[in-house]
């Protein structure tokens, strides 16, 4: 009967045999395992290694030969949370490396030829350097993709910087409006309160200005009441006498006399107010048509007196010629006359 035995000269616990499922367990990992069960197992003895490279060997080891787990440079790192992606790697070249030295294969079967030991011990050092082949493609897979996620970092810090710089220059320059805008709003609010002022002055000239416009309407009122009244006695006096017809007409002169020097001197009020007080000019203007009209019926009224005056005078000396023919009754309608031109000077 043959026999033959396959020594190794160090063999880690729990390291698949061939043909138990080393691929699908190296490439897959444990399913059972969980990633908390992990890193309990893996934090006592990470804390026990003093070096990076330790703590990457342990890690490693445990994934590898535990859990069946491939150990590569990203896996690592997420246990161990030391060291650049590239140092991870070279530690996991060593680990490779002394664990190929560990595990090499020696075929002691005194009885098999040798070309058959050597052949055998070729395609075991050749699975090997797949594995190892394998590993390598995985790790330089990863660092490119690692070093393009940092590229891509620095490009968009650089982009974050370009931004930023843009977003302090737009804010120095909305400080700069702000400031402005501020100035500009302080003027206008002293603007405001200066043009406020001004209308309160001219809300009190209104006020100055409406008072003595009533005023002088109440005396227009008054003194137009007063003449109709006058007017309206002068008419009844001078169906009696002459003279007191003449006394109307006096009476009717000084009326326009004053109404005249009404006029200018509202005039001359108006004149000296047109300046800052538009809002006058219009009740101005009304009291000058008001007295224009007045002194247009007072003209009117004196034609009409100068016309009953004149028929008066006729009256007067159709009753001097009845006088001079009837001399006894001389003396009594002078005396008439001379009471109706007393009274009608009292009303004066």
């Amino acid at each position: 009967m043959l026999t033959c035995g396959i020594r190794s000269t160090a063999r880690a616990p729990g390291l698949p045999t061939p043909g138990s499922g080393w691929s699908s367990s190296i490439t897959s990992g444990a399913p059972m395992a969980t990633e908390n069960e992990i890193r309990a197992v893996l934090a006592p003895r990470l804390e026990a290694a003093k070096s990076r490279k330790e703590k990457t060997r342990v890690a490693a080891t445990v994934l590898f030969f535990e859990y069946g787990i491939y150990p590569s440079a990203k896996v690592v790192h997420q246990y161990t949370q030391q060291g650049s992606m590239t140092d991870i790697g070279a530690d996991l070249r060593a680990f490779w490396l002394e664990l190929r030295e560990k595990s090499r294969v020696q075929i002691d079967a005194p009885y098999l030829p040798a070309e058959l030991n050597e052949s055998f011990s070729g395609a075991l050092a050749k699975l090997w350097d797949l594995s190892m082949d394998k590993a390598t493609a995985s790790f330089d897979a990863e660092r490119q993709d690692h070093q393009e996620k940092v590229r891509q970092a620095e490009q968009g810090l650089r982009l974050a910087q370009e931004t930023n710089a843009t977003l302090e220059d737009d804010v120095e320059e909305l400080g700069a409006e702000l400031r402005q805008e501020r100035e500009n709003r302080s003027a206008a609010e002293g603007q405001c309160a200066a043009l406020l002022a001004q209308a309160d002055e001219l809300r009190a000239a209104l006020a100055k200005a409406e008072g003595q416009i009533q005023a002088s309407e109440r005396a227009r009122q008054a003194a137009q009441e007063q003449f109709s009244k006058d007017l309206e006695a002068e008419r009844a006096a001078r169906k009696r006498d002459a003279e007191m017809l003449n006394g109307e007409i006096r009476f009717a002169k000084m009326q326009i006399d004053a109404a005249r020097t009404a006029e200018q001197d509202a005039r001359e009020r108006f004149k000296s107010d047109l300046a800052g007080k538009d809002i006058e000019l219009a009740s101005y203007r009304q009291r000058l048509s008001q007295a224009e009209e007045l002194a247009a019926r007072l003209r009117q009224e004196t034609a009409e007196l100068m016309v009953a005056k004149a028929t008066m005078q006729r009256r007067i000396d159709a009753l001097a010629q009845a006088n001079v023919k009837d001399s006894p009754n001389r003396n009594a309608p002078k005396r008439r006359v001379r009471g109706a031109i007393l009274v009608q000077r009292r009303k004066l």
